[in-house]
This record gives structure tokens, sequence and C-alpha cells, in this order.
């Protein structure tokens, strides 16, 4: 599942939204997914999120909303999550790629599963 979720874990230092609480609960609880961004292996807890959004293209607006949300045995496929910066193409839209790359088990024909 990927898109704007218009919701943040995090914000200038504070708490994360009630709604981002609750999306993350129910994507997890109801439909078993997690944020690749967040589970990918090198990503460092402690540092701050890549925002995924400039608010009308301002560098100074920036908000981590976008995501891409996978089921959560793909967890150990997750091999990395990129986010394309402010000035990477940004005459396109106000938002940044999320770039996951998973490594999944070959399909049954013998060819790798696109990710």
């Amino acid at each position: 599942v990927v898109g704007d979720f218009n919701c943040f874990t995090q914000w200038h230092g504070h708490a994360p939204t009630k709604r981002h609480v609750e999306l993350a609960r129910r994507l997890a609880d109801d439909f078993g997914l997690v944020s690749a961004y967040h589970a990918a292996p090198d990503r460092d807890a402690q540092a701050a999120e890549h925002p995924t959004h400039f608010w009308r293209w301002r560098e100074h607006n920036p908000f981590h909303i976008d995501y891409c949300f996978v089921p959560s045995a793909w967890r150990p496929a997750i091999r990395t999550v990129h986010v394309r910066g402010f000035a990477e193409q940004h005459w396109r839209s106000d938002h940044r790629p999320v770039v996951v790359e998973l490594a999944l088990p070959a399909s049954g024909r013998g060819r790798s599963v696109p990710a």
C-alpha cells in the first residue's frame, strides 16, 4: 500500500499524531503491514526522518507523510529504502518518491518477483 497518508510519525520534535498512531496500528493489526521506511535494516531509528513532502515546493516546509506499507512477512526482504532529496524532480511534485528495494524469493517459474 503506497501513498500520501497526510499524517506523520514526528514533526519538529512533536509526538506522532493520533491519526498516524491509529493508521499504523490498523495497518499492522488488521492487515499485517509495516512501513518499509521504518522497517529498513539500514535506517537509524534515532535519526530524523527524511522528508517526503515539501509543502508548496518550499524546502523549509518538510514533512514525512508518504509511505510504502508492505506485508510484515516481507520485512527480511527489505534491502534499502531511499527518499529522493529536495532538489530531485522538484518540478514534478512537492512530494518525493519513496523507493523500496526488496529481495523477494523467486516465483514458481524461476523468475524474480518484481518489486
